[in-house]
């Protein structure tokens, strides 16, 4: 029976361990489910929580395998993994992230933020690309709070709903950003005064770039992007209202889809338009 391989990141605690307990539930179709963290010992930790807790499901089909998606060395050992070991992936979901805690700001906030949210989700990408299988599935998970009606400035707005922006753009306005924060003047050149908002916006900006870029190169993959919902986790903090399973829901969902929509927004378990602002 051919594998079908489905790779979740940032997975050793919340939204991601919860997205890989309900695909070894409710996804018997991927015989291989691969969870990473960067940190070996808690991702070891949670694998064998998840075993214990579903003993009678995870029935092999569940790897645990390290990641740092900031670390182009640990990504690239990880493909040549991938590669020996199961060939092809036909699932990433990008789920790995971080959130600086209460009122954080400054420069150093705004890279660090960025540097995951943004160039570890492009990273990871980039880095498995080669070992994709066509007609597979990127899925990013990024927020509500990176929908592009979020930016205050009509101008800047306009370049990330355009349809042709390219990556070279996008990674200068990443740089505009903290460059802002930096200078205290990021008001003037059209940002809002959220470090992890910017971050999800310029993620899901890299969705509809990765998205052109792919169908130029004739790449048969869809990618989308999606919000698993304010969810209480260690990100969020105590006072979000959804639980992990909930949070869990739209990415699964994602994961089993079949239809062909690529460069979208999700939420909620349904396909949102970019410029929507609830």
């Amino acid at each position: 029976m051919e594998q079908k391989v489905i790779v979740v990141t940032g997975s050793n605690k919340g939204i991601g361990k919860a997205v890989v307990e309900k695909l070894l539930q409710e996804a018997p179709e991927f015989n291989v489910v691969i969870m990473t963290s960067r940190d070996t010992e808690r991702g070891n930790a949670a694998k064998q929580e998840i075993e214990i807790e579903q003993s009678g499901i995870a029935n092999g089909r569940l790897v645990y395998h390290q990641l740092d998606v900031i670390d182009k060395q640990s990504i690239e050992i990880f493909r040549q993994y991938i590669e020996a070991n199961y060939n092809k992936i036909d699932v990433l979901i990008n789920n790995a992230g971080i959130a600086f805690k209460g009122n954080a700001w400054g420069g150093e906030v705004a890279r660090a933020t960025i540097q995951t949210n943004l160039h570890g989700m492009m990273y990871v990408t980039e880095g498995l690309l080669p070992v994709m299988k066509e007609g597979g599935h990127i899925i990013n998970v990024t927020s509500m709070a990176g929908k592009f009606k979020k930016i205050p400035d009509e101008n800047l707005r306009n370049k990330f709903l355009s349809t042709e922006m390219t990556r070279e753009e996008l990674l200068r306005l990443a740089e505009d950003f903290i460059e802002g924060v930096e200078q205290d003047n990021w008001r003037e050149r059209g940002w809002q005064g959220s470090t992890y908002s910017v971050s999800k916006v310029l993620a899901n900006g890299y969705t509809r770039v990765l998205d052109r870029e792919l169908k130029a190169q004739g790449r048969n993959l869809r990618v989308n992007a999606m919000c698993p919902g304010w969810i209480a986790t260690d990100m969020a903090g105590p006072n979000a209202t959804g639980t992990v399973e909930e949070g869990a829901r739209t990415p699964v969902m994602l994961a089993k889809y079949t239809g062909q929509e690529s460069g979208r927004f999700w939420e909620n378990q349904q396909m949102k338009e970019w410029d929507e602002l609830n």
